[in-house]
């Protein structure tokens, strides 16, 4: 296999850099979550959705464009251990849990939008559609390890609350 050299040369400089951890920043630049790992990787996903139609003397539908769907950052697999470090990881898992909920008596009708940022790499503004986690290990009852998923999905910028952005 062959490296097209031509695309390659094409492509912005990036340079390497040691000890750039992940984050969430809220929509006023705020920090309000920070990972205790840096993921393993990221997946991407967006759609577009069209609608069927019936078509005249052929059995494959007409398609109609309704919409393509905001991005969507998968984050799987993230590390939280602490086990090794005598701590409890649970205040990672509510935090994280937090941010997906409205809280009305406080005046918080819908749950926070968030920005994942990582060195020069952003992503956002998004919402936060799932969280999943495994817990593998606990000191006293109290998680101390688990595997966490979670799922970031982008929407447009006017949906933040005035005054952000």
């Amino acid at each position: 296999m062959s490296i097209n050299t031509k695309v390659l040369n094409g492509l912005p400089n990036a340079e390497y850099i040691t000890d750039i951890y992940a984050y969430l920043v809220d929509e006023l630049g705020q920090v309000i979550y920070s990972f205790l790992y840096n993921p393993e990787e990221k997946s991407f996903s967006r759609s577009a959705k069209y609608n069927q139609g019936i078509t005249a003397l052929t059995s494959t539908p007409s398609q109609q464009y309704g919409y393509t769907s905001g991005l969507t950052l998968q984050l799987s697999n993230l590390l939280l251990e602490s086990h090794s470090e005598g701590k409890s990881c649970k205040l990672l898992l509510q935090r994280l849990q937090a941010l997906m909920v409205a809280d009305p008596a406080k005046g918080k009708y819908a749950p926070s939008p968030v920005t994942f940022k990582w060195g020069k790499d952003s992503f956002g503004p998004a919402v936060i559609t799932d969280i999943k986690w495994t817990e593998t290990a606990w000191l006293g009852g109290e998680v101390a390890e688990a595997r966490l998923d979670f799922t970031l999905l982008e929407i447009p910028s006017n949906q933040l609350p005035t005054g952000a952005g």
